[in-house]
């Protein structure tokens, strides 16, 4: 995951693109006093979920697997902010993707009905969210969840 980070190449027309590794993102930010060296100064998501909430004895493997990438990204955080790479991880409720496809439409009708905001989750809730991430804007952002999920945790 962000342990491997190294700055991507940049796609054609110039800026950055994320470089991904299992499911974690990683972006090079310009260094600047306090940032670590030239070309470390980062910033990294993680994937953990809000799939999760509440628990579900029938989930048991996969309620640990989120709630160790949610300790993890905090770890990264401590460890890698010294050297100017901010680490949090993005938690997306259910979301229709290709992933996803198996999910009978009463599933996604389900997390519809959880959320305050009554609509479905697409790609683009989720990418603008990692966008922020790799933007100057959320420089001092490090060790947190954001979950992207349309509001089901207010429920």
């Amino acid at each position: 995951m962000c342990w491997s980070w190294r700055p991507p190449t940049s796609p054609p027309g110039g800026g950055s693109r994320p470089s991904t590794s299992s499911r974690s993102c990683c972006w090079p930010r310009p260094s600047r006093p306090g940032c670590g060296s030239a070309g470390s100064a980062g910033s990294c998501s993680s994937p953990p979920t809000t799939i999760w909430k509440p628990p579900s004895p029938d989930l048991l493997g996969y309620i640990t697997s989120k709630g160790a990438l949610t300790a993890f990204g905090r770890t990264l955080a401590t460890s890698l902010g010294k050297d100017g790479i901010a680490v949090t991880s993005v938690a997306p409720g259910l979301t229709r993707t290709p992933s996803t496809a198996y999910q009978p439409d009463a599933a996604f009708d389900a997390a519809v009905a959880t959320q305050a905001l009554p609509r479905a989750l697409v790609p683009e809730d989720v990418a603008a969210t990692v966008g922020f991430l790799a933007g100057e804007a959320a420089e001092a952002l490090t060790g947190q969840v954001l979950t992207v999920d349309g509001g089901s945790l207010l429920r």
